[in-house]
């Protein structure tokens, strides 16, 4: 007798440690992280991740390199955060080709495993790669990783019986289309720009509500009809109706430059529970268990500018939405729903037959083992909590030379911000990028 209690009081105090270690979620545990990056004190920010020993090393080793990398990012610390993000790459590569899942995760809950990250995270870090290489102004391998983005979704979402919507990223095969014409390559630059354009009214307008920008139909027509491309170009002239467009010579002529805004913060996860009587046997309505389904669901995140302006040489220019990361977030979760479903409902039926035989042997260690499966039945709520809501582009043509880049951000009360970089150089033929946050 006194070895069933002893097993009792071990399965209540687990229990028990347990319920404190999940208590929280990874939100709360980044929130200070996340104050000192919108204060814009980036430096302060990636001091605090750095104090998080928890986060450093096991199962969540791979979120702290998404955020370590994307802080060091914005510190401009752009070979840093390189290695780190190649490093989060790395994780997630061996991860997509091999089974992670052990018994474990059946038995508790998905917070025990490595995080392996949602779809749309595991691939924008190749954008960030990608923009770091575009500031070390190293087209080539910005290039590569635009190319990498779109091969390793295609390969995640072939995993899938039940496809994702996001398949292909337009934003990322336009912006390769910009470094294409920025190296010269305008044939690349125009089979990129189709393709995204394609994506574009294909997927994110119907699921994400994101038109083609207007500049992206400007290249696709300046672009096919100097490469002498008729039949393209007036296909896609009678599409776009009466949008005006650059000779190429014109554009060739000019200094370029490209302005890409990251915006806000994307949603974070919470946690919502549902409760359902779960049925062991269709012919004994006894046999079965009230059980706890704990499923992640993403809370949006409002940014504080809702639209913004470029201004230099004298040309004003309207920044455009290509990205938006908040959507994309909210339905590639729901896209997966089912896949989650079916592990809850498989990982609850283990426990609710653990329970049933537990109690056969003894009562009360069936009782404190129902206890345990509520309280350990929890929610995977992590997720790459850095990333932007949004990602707007544009580009403007300017005198070569050197000139002020004036930024100006509007909220939705229509105050305005405001942020120059003085005296950049532009040079006639030449493609220069910037990068800009806000949060």
């Amino acid at each position: 007798m006194k070895r069933v209690w002893r097993r009792a009081v071990y399965l209540f105090v687990l229990s028990v440690g347990v319920l404190t270690g999940c208590a929280g979620n990874y939100y709360d545990t980044m929130r200070h992280v996340q104050q000192a990056v919108q204060l814009g004190d980036y430096q302060r920010a990636d001091e605090l991740l750095s104090k998080e020993k928890d986060l450093a090393e096991g199962r969540n080793r791979l979120l702290y390199l998404l955020d370590k990398g994307l802080l060091a990012h914005l510190n401009g610390q752009y070979v840093e955060s390189n290695r780190l993000f190649a490093e989060a790459d790395a994780r997630i590569e061996a991860e997509i080709t091999t089974i992670t899942e052990v018994a474990s995760e059946w038995l508790i809950n998905d917070t025990t495993q490595p995080y392996e990250g949602e779809d749309f995270e595991r691939v924008l870090v190749h954008y960030y790669l990608a923009l770091n290489y575009l500031m070390l102004d190293n087209l080539e391998d910005a290039l590569v990783e635009c190319r990498k983005l779109n091969t390793v979704l295609q390969e995640l979402n072939s995993r899938y019986e039940k496809k994702d919507v996001y398949k292909t990223d337009a934003f990322v095969l336009y912006l390769s289309g910009l470094i294409y014409e920025a190296m010269g390559e305008t044939n690349d630059a125009l089979i990129d720009y189709r393709n995204a354009y394609d994506t574009y009214v294909a997927d994110y307008q119907e699921h994400y509500g994101t038109a083609a920008p207007s500049q992206l139909l400007e290249n696709i027509l300046r672009t096919s009809s100097a490469l002498g491309f008729t039949d393209v170009f007036d296909t896609y002239r009678q599409q776009f109706g009466g949008t005006t467009f650059l000779t190429q010579q014109e554009y060739q002529d000019a200094a370029r430059l490209v302005v890409i805004w990251d915006n806000g913060l994307v949603p974070y996860k919470r946690q919502r529970v549902y409760r359902e009587y779960l049925a062991l046997d269709e012919h004994d309505k006894d046999r079965g268990c009230y059980v706890k389904f704990a499923f992640p669901e993403f809370v949006k995140r409002t940014p504080i500018y809702q639209r913004a302006m470029v201004s230099v040489g004298g040309n004003t220019t309207t920044l455009e939405l290509a990205e938006d990361v908040s959507q994309i977030a909210l339905k590639n979760l729901e896209d997966r729903r089912l896949r989650t479903v079916v592990k809850a409902v498989a990982r609850n039926a283990l426990k609710c037959l653990a329970e049933h035989e537990i109690a056969k042997q003894h009562e009360l260690l069936g009782w404190l083992f129902a206890a345990f499966t509520e309280v350990t039945e929890q929610a995977d709520t992590r997720s790459w909590l850095l990333l932007p809501a949004n990602i707007q582009i544009t580009q403007v043509l300017v005198q070569p030379g050197v000139a002020d880049v004036e930024l100006s951000f509007a909220d939705a009360f229509g105050q305005v911000t405001q942020q120059r970089y003085n005296g950049m150089t532009f040079e006639k033929g030449r493609t220069t990028f910037l990068i800009h946050r806000t949060f």
